[in-house]
């Protein structure tokens, strides 16, 4: 089916900075959670952030974006 996400970024304070959606059409949930964190992770890149708590109900999405050139210090699972 149709694949989406979206997400919240907020300060280390927890005040609101940015939000986004995407629809990435035809994919697996798996697929369409990674891209959704990829996306926000860059939005945080984009701002000057280099420190991320990341909190997703899917542990498995954040361990495959090492690539990226942020420091994930710390993973909130939701579920």
């Amino acid at each position: 089916g149709g694949g989406g996400g979206e997400g919240i970024i907020r300060d280390h304070q927890g005040q609101f900075c940015n939000a986004f959606s995407a629809n990435f059409g035809r994919c697996l949930a798996f697929r369409a959670e990674v891209r959704a964190l990829g996306m926000g992770m860059e939005i945080a890149k984009r701002a000057g952030y280099t420190k991320l708590v990341v909190q997703m109900d899917n542990a498995v999405c954040v361990s495959r974006r090492k690539k990226v050139r942020l420091i994930i210090v710390g993973i909130v699972c939701i579920w």
